[in-house]
């Protein structure tokens, strides 16, 4: 680990976040809006020279203020504790191992600054890759690598004009591995540009930094026609 030195704004137990008070001072914080800025190392007196995790992704050992479940997003509360994230507050980490009540700890990935809980944990972490399918016709592979890690939730796609004959397909899968639930089906009988069609898959679409993520175009459509996929991806 690398830590940075502070002086304690009062006592400090070690496996807690920590606030900026008027530098070089830290404190605990108070309420799950305040930022983050790193967790105690060791344990120290008021004034007492301290060190300070602050590097963002590092695995860290924290103090529950509550039951906390392995995955779960956190946010700061009183003493310097972390508790589940909910709407309106700060995320400063993610749970690796969970905690069975208040006082425990547990190993988690610390998020230094804290940005705002919107709308659900969930919602927070979601991220978007675009890929663009040239044609429809035949059984072509279009591929695109992924930029972090994370698990297709959602596939969209919407298309540039009508199909002709018969439906067109199109298939998800990572590392050569079918993705469940990911295939997209655009049918023929109606289609025009602008149709928008999905799938949810339901397992197998977890995938790391550098997969290679691919989509096979299936089914009789013998229009060259473009497809826009749009993957809803949640980080991890």
């Amino acid at each position: 680990m690398r830590g940075h030195n502070y002086l304690a704004n009062g006592a400090v137990l070690k496996h807690r976040v920590c606030k900026l008070g008027t530098y070089p001072d830290v404190q605990y914080t108070a309420a799950n809006t305040d930022v983050v800025i790193g967790c105690s190392l060791a344990t120290a007196a008021d004034n007492e020279e301290m060190q300070i995790e602050t590097m963002h992704g590092q695995e860290v050992t924290l103090t529950a203020g509550a039951l906390i479940s392995a995955g779960a997003y956190l946010m700061p509360t009183s003493d310097g504790k972390v508790i589940t994230a909910t709407t309106g507050g700060r995320v400063c980490g993610k749970a690796l191992t969970g905690a069975s009540a208040d006082g425990k700890t547990f190993q988690a990935k610390f998020y230094d600054g804290g940005i705002y809980l919107a709308q659900t944990e969930a919602e927070y972490m979601d991220f978007c890759l675009n890929v663009n399918v040239a044609t429809l016709v035949g059984t072509g592979v279009t591929r695109v690598v992924a930029p972090k890690a994370g698990t297709i939730t959602k596939i969209y796609s919407v298309i540039s004009g009508a199909l002709g004959t018969g439906d067109a397909t199109l298939t998800a899968s990572i590392g050569g591995a079918a993705v469940t639930g990911g295939v997209v089906t655009i049918t023929q009988s109606g289609s025009a540009a602008g149709d928008v069609d999905s799938a949810t898959p339901t397992a197998l679409n977890t995938f790391a930094a550098g997969d290679v993520l691919e989509f096979t175009v299936g089914g009789t459509n013998d229009q060259a026609v473009n497809a826009q996929l749009t993957l809803l991806c949640q980080f991890s």
